[in-house]
């Protein structure tokens, strides 16, 4: 008589995925409610996509930083923080850091790779705005302008603070 082996399936997803998934869904409800009165093109971005990427790393499963970016995503879309624009933004943003993880295995280490992934993530911003700045020209105006290159910039600086607070904290301990 043969034996037979018995796989053990491990599930999808862990519940310590899982608890990271809630807590930074819910620091990013919270950080871009208490910042929401801030008006300085681009903030948004920093917090946004350390939490995005930082999702990614912790994770490490298909469609974590686009599950992280829901609850906000439906808080953003119902007025309460921010508007539609911003919605489709961080949307858009979570979906660049799932290509970015997708394309490369293990940006989420590297703080060059990050800010690239970031800056990009945080220039898709323009996208739900586009058709009112296209709608303004001939003069669309320096705000289109800087508020692309302020989304360009916190997206950087928050991507690539995740593999340098992460090394930072390894180092410690």
């Amino acid at each position: 008589m043969k034996a037979r082996s018995v796989s053990v399936r491990r599930p999808l997803i862990d519940a310590r995925a899982l608890l990271w998934i809630g807590g930074l869904a819910a620091a990013l409800v919270a950080t871009r409610a208490a910042l929401r009165g801030i008006h300085v093109p681009g903030h948004a971005a920093l917090p946004a996509l350390f939490v995005l990427v930082l999702a990614a790393s912790k994770v490490r499963a298909p469609g974590a930083a686009l599950v992280v970016a829901l609850p906000a995503w439906a808080a953003a879309s119902s007025g309460w923080i921010g508007g539609p624009g911003g919605a489709t933004a961080l949307l858009l943003a979570a979906a660049s850091v799932e290509g970015a993880s997708f394309l490369m295995p293990g940006f989420t280490g590297r703080p060059l790779a990050c800010a690239a992934a970031g800056a990009l993530a945080g220039s898709l911003r323009i996208l739900p705005d586009l058709p009112m700045v296209l709608g303004a020209l001939p003069d669309p105006g320096a705000p289109a302008l800087v508020s692309l290159l302020g989304y360009a910039i916190f997206g950087a600086l928050g991507a690539a603070l995740v593999p340098l607070l992460t090394r930072a904290r390894e180092s410690r301990f």
